[in-house]
């Protein structure tokens, strides 16, 4: 399964997956969501593994991992999300 990273372009567009989700009818949840958060201003970011499909499209940014190996994929997909989250801190709260 696909899953999406939602990362605010800027402070005040900040998208709340929850939020994003309950308001949403018609399209797979994902690319919903995805659809919202760009609405609201919100850079997208999606994590794939090797077939981003739609997903890889529609998001802003797409991070693929070249494999069909999920255990590796949703490893990938871990660091990726803890380095995403310290970039933010470190822009959001200067040492």
């Amino acid at each position: 399964m696909n899953k999406a990273v939602i990362i605010p372009a800027v402070k005040k567009n900040v998208a709340f997956y929850d939020d994003l989700i309950k308001k949403m009818a018609g399209q797979s949840l994902i690319e919903r969501a995805i659809n919202k958060a760009k609405e609201i201003g919100a850079f997208t970011i999606s994590l794939t593994g090797h077939l981003s499909g739609k997903l890889g499209s529609i998001s802003d940014l797409s991070i693929c991992i070249p494999s069909d190996d999920t255990p590796r994929i949703q490893e990938s997909h871990i660091l990726i999300g803890h380095i995403i989250c310290q970039l933010i801190e470190e822009g959001m709260f200067p040492k």
